[in-house]
């Protein structure tokens, strides 16, 4: 895309984060709509309590019973819980009716204390930890244009950088044309360990990529697909994937990231792990990275991240985060975020994940 087209293409802004709770003012609330004002408790001996409204003149004085002030606060909150149920039925409805609606979605966006996660056939309700670190990213700042790029945008200073991954699939990249799109960075597959048997597979553009991407001022990070079932394995693939840059002493500095994705079937060697077996194996990953002089990063998509890994062990690493939508569901730091997987770049045929990557400047 040119300079040019940027400057006169129409941005908009991405939908908000709809993750809103439905807010309802019960009980009390309604008191206003049935005459009552501020109320003090006075005592006499001689007569059961009351409750009098203050004495100002220019206000009309009602007395009335402990029973009587009762049975009118339970009216109110029954009233109000009718008032809630129409109005939770009537958000419900008027979101079902919307084009692509879906149950994860309605669930996001009414219960936005949990991350809904989509697990063995039903939904698991994580609830979010406000004491770790939020990702601070206000929904205001990021902006899609005419090509279905997003943007963070504060002020007039863009704050976040373009990229894509790719892998063998992509076959023969023009990398020229690539930066040409203005592409700031790619993580390129290095390479991955099959499912059932555990055989390591160098992906065959390998190191194409990595010398079209260097050679065109495009920052490369490394990812590679695990099923690694001990520490000795992840070393493997770490030693595998590394081997190729350090002798061909490319410059890498972008992340070296372990993808962690499910892998249909009960034959994949990686179902048997239970959560947190993997999850030692995904931090031993990023421990053996760092010892190499090199930036971890930990790539998943919403179940990945809260069911297959724990959340509560890796969230203060970096993260990769797949989730294809215009709102960001995720609630912590994150690095960078995967929001489309059929995006058109020119010099790729097909289909390109695109990225966004934050915290950068």
């Amino acid at each position: 895309m040119t300079d040019s087209k940027k400057e006169t293409e129409k941005r908009k802004h991405l939908k908000k984060n709809p993750l809103l709770p439905v807010v309802i003012l019960l009980g009390i609330t309604t008191l206003a709509s049935i005459g009552l004002s501020v109320y003090t408790l006075k005592h006499n001996s001689a007569e059961k309590e009351k409750h009098v409204i203050s004495e100002d003149p220019n206000v009309k004085e009602y007395t009335y019973t402990e029973f009587e002030l009762n049975n009118m606060l339970t009216a109110a909150k029954d009233e109000g819980a009718v008032e809630k149920e129409q109005a939770l039925k009537a958000y419900i409805k008027e979101y079902a009716s919307t084009k692509g609606a879906n149950l994860a979605d309605l669930l996001r966006h009414t219960y936005p204390e949990y991350v809904i996660v989509l697990s063995s056939g039903g939904y698991r309700f994580v609830p979010i930890n406000e004491t770790y670190e939020p990702n601070g990213i206000s929904p205001d700042t990021l902006l899609i244009d005419s090509d279905n790029i997003i943007t963070q945008k504060v002020g007039d200073t863009v704050k976040s950088r373009k990229g894509i991954d790719v892998s063998e699939y992509q076959g023969k990249i023009d990398w020229e044309q690539v930066k040409g799109a203005d592409v700031d960075f790619a993580i390129i597959r290095a390479g991955y360990r099959g499912y059932v048997s555990g055989k390591l597979v160098e992906d065959t553009e390998y190191i194409n990529n990595v010398e079209g991407a260097l050679e065109n001022d495009i920052e490369v990070g490394i990812y590679f697909f695990s099923q690694a079932i001990t520490n000795e394995e992840i070393e493997e693939e770490v030693d595998t994937l590394l081997e190729p840059i350090i002798e061909g002493e490319y410059k890498i500095t972008g992340p070296i990231v372990i993808d962690i994705e499910k892998v249909d079937g009960n034959n994949s060697r990686g179902n048997a792990l239970t959560q947190e077996e993997r999850t030692a194996l995904t931090l031993h990953f990023c421990d053996y990275v760092r010892s190499k002089g090199y930036e971890p990063m930990i790539y998943g998509n919403t179940y990945s991240l809260f069911d297959m890994l724990n959340i509560d062990e890796i969230h203060e690493e970096k993260i990769w985060y797949a989730f294809y939508d215009t709102y960001l569901y995720y609630p912590y730091r994150l690095e960078i975020w995967q929001y489309s997987a059929k995006q058109s770049i020119p010099g790729i045929k097909g289909d390109v994940d695109i990225d966004i990557m934050f915290n950068c400047y």
